[in-house]
């Protein structure tokens, strides 16, 4: 029994909130080292504006997430990948994205890139999005169609993974 309960999850090793915490590190200690001479966001966005719309897509980031925490709660099954999952959740930003969760932290990377004129930052999104698909979403995916079958197969023929 024990080590079918160790089996009930999808595997996922690193939180994806530490994965999007770790792009914005390493692309402050690029810019720290080998800064870019001129951003392009500098250049096409005077700093209030830059602000304002880095702020806006943080503000989404945050929010899509924590409407995604809601629906997993009023679902009464684990937001964590790592633990098991007792409902399939297709509700609310659901019904949209397969992953808003992710999509929400690349909203939050590119905000925080944004606010901080840093195309080191937004260059970060690539190797979020590809952590994310292949360390994070591929074992979802296995884990939610062995657990949930034809339902789980049925939502994916209806929502796409990202948008």
């Amino acid at each position: 029994m024990a080590e079918e309960t160790q089996k009930d999850h999808p595997g996922v090793r690193v939180p994806p909130p530490l994965a999007a915490l770790v792009a914005v590190g390493l692309g402050f200690g690029l810019d720290a080292l080998w800064p870019a001479p001129l951003s392009l966001i500098g250049l096409a966005l005077p700093w209030g504006l830059r602000l304002a719309l880095g702020a806006g897509l943080l503000l989404a980031g945050l929010g899509l997430a924590f409407a995604c925490f809601l629906r997993f709660r009023a679902a009464d099954t684990a937001i964590e990948p790592w633990k098991p999952a007792s409902a399939l959740v297709a509700q609310g930003p659901y019904r949209f994205s397969r992953n808003p969760i992710y999509l929400g932290l690349m909203l939050c990377l590119a905000g925080v890139g944004a606010m901080a004129n840093s195309l080191w930052i937004l260059a970060m999104l690539l190797p979020l999005w590809a952590f994310l698909r292949v360390a994070v979403i591929a074992l979802e995916e296995r884990y939610l169609e062995s657990r949930f079958g034809e339902d789980y197969r049925l939502y994916c023929s209806r929502v796409r993974r990202w948008l």
